[in-house]
C-alpha cells in the first residue's frame, strides 16, 4: 500500500476538505445570523420612532432604541466580517483570510461575553434593589 493512499489531502492551511467544508457551512450560518441582526436593528429603530411618537416620550424613546441599535451594531458587524472571511477562505482563500476571520470571530465572542456580563450585573443589581425595596415596604407595614 502506498503512503499516499492513506494520507488525506490537505489545504495550504493544513486543513482537510471536511474542515474546509465545515468552515464554509459555518460561515453561511454566521452570515444568516448577521443579516438577521441587521434586520432586527432596522425594525427596532422603526419601532422606537413609532413608539416615541405614539407615547409622547418622543426623543427619549428614540434615543434609548438608538443606543440599543448602536450596541447591537458591533456584534452584527463582527459576525458579518467573520462570515465573509470564512466563506472566502473556503472558496480557495489564503491562510491570512482564515486568520482574519478567526480574529473577527474572537471579537464577536469577546463583545458578546462582555455584554452578557454587563447585563447580568445590571440584573443582579436590580434584584438586590428590588429585594431591598420589598423588605423596606414589608417592614413599614408592621
Amino acid at each position: 500500500m502506498d503512503t499516499l493512499d492513506t494520507q488525506e489531502i490537505r489545504s495550504p492551511a493544513g486543513l482537510t476538505p471536511r474542515a474546509i467544508e465545515s468552515i464554509r457551512k459555518g460561515g453561511n450560518w454566521m452570515m444568516f445570523f448577521a443579516i438577521l441582526l441587521f434586520v432586527y436593528m432596522a425594525l427596532l429603530l422603526v419601532i422606537g420612532v413609532w413608539m416615541g411618537n405614539e407615547t409622547g416620550l418622543g426623543g427619549a424613546m428614540i434615543i434609548s432604541y438608538l443606543i440599543v441599535d448602536v450596541v447591537l451594531f458591533f456584534p452584527a458587524y463582527f459576525l458579518y466580517q467573520a462570515a465573509n472571511h470564512f466563506k472566502n477562505f473556503a472558496s480557495g482563500g489564503s491562510e491570512e483570510i482564515l486568520e482574519e476571520g478567526l480574529v473577527k470571530n474572537a471579537f464577536y465572542w469577546t463583545f458578546m461575553g462582555v455584554l452578557t456580563i454587563i447585563f447580568f450585573s445590571i440584573f443582579v443589581i436590580a434584584l438586590i434593589a428590588g429585594g431591598a425595596g420589598f423588605l423596606t415596604t414589608i417592614s413599614g407595614l408592621e
